[in-house]
């Protein structure tokens, strides 16, 4: 059951929600900017095999969540050492469409630990394994900090499902061939 102070807070976030344009990866998480990174190339595909998501653009350049996935500037480009942080829309998992941008990881719940990314920078495809799903407030920044130790992605999205209230964050590490 939700407690009443609960349900305050989670329907104070709705109403802040109301007035915030979440197509602009720069409101996705407090007090950081999607800055626009110097990188090789201005994007790059990504497929999830697991969720029915093939080909999907994710943008270096532009932090417009409408027309692709969007990279948080600064992080590093696969298959670079470091965390390469990506953002993308969910919504209710019904209204799912592949081609959407605004409904593309509808299904991103569904995501599992071993579950595989294939990501094609330029002509060569990167796979990358899942081996941690967390939840965080939209505050939590740490998920922002990068790892050089290896090579990660993490994609992050809104959760639950057609909600803004948190953020689903799905980390994922370079499979060595």
């Amino acid at each position: 059951m939700v407690s009443p102070l609960t349900m305050k807070s989670l329907l104070a976030a709705s109403v802040q929600s109301i007035n915030t344009n979440f197509d602009d990866a720069n409101n996705w998480f407090a007090n950081e900017q999607v800055q626009q990174g110097h990188y090789a190339v201005s994007s790059y595909i990504i497929s999830i095999p697991s969720i029915g998501v093939t080909n999907a653009v994710v943008s270096t350049a532009d932090p417009d969540l409408g027309k692709h996935m969007v990279q948080l500037g600064g992080s590093t480009l696969p298959p670079g050492k470091g965390t390469t942080i990506v953002f993308g829309h969910s919504t209710l998992p019904q209204l799912f469409d592949p081609t959407n941008y605004h409904t593309i990881l509808a299904n991103a719940y569904k995501i599992k630990v071993g579950d595989l990314f294939l990501i094609t920078v330029g002509n060569i495809t990167y796979t990358y394994k899942i081996f941690n799903l967390l939840v965080v407030d939209p505050d939590d920044t740490s998920v922002l900090i990068q790892h050089y130790d290896d090579s990660y992605f993490e994609l992050i999205t809104c959760t639950p499902p057609g909600t803004v209230w948190q953020r689903l964050v799905v980390q994922a590490r370079l499979q060595k061939i």
